[in-house]
């Protein structure tokens, strides 16, 4: 019964510390509109931080990526 308890109590603080790996993204006010072409070379986009480092969920949890991916976020 020990063993067991044991093992429980090592899988639910595992669980905690995967939560704890949580990220912050942060968006930024622009004051120009960019221009939905494709191309990120407008200004707006110089000033806000972008966001990377994804991992994959499916179909291998926890792996790397095989194709990268990067994320902005701009309002006006």
């Amino acid at each position: 019964m020990k063993t067991i308890l044991t093992i429980f109590f090592f899988i639910c603080q595992l669980s905690l510390i995967a939560k704890n790996d949580l990220k912050i993204y942060c968006t930024s006010f622009t004051s120009c509109l960019p221009q939905i072409d494709g191309v990120l070379n407008d200004a707006c986009w110089q000033y806000s931080d972008w966001g990377t480092n994804f991992i994959e969920f499916e179909p291998t949890a926890g792996a790397l990526p095989s194709q990268q991916t990067a994320f902005n976020g701009t309002y006006f």
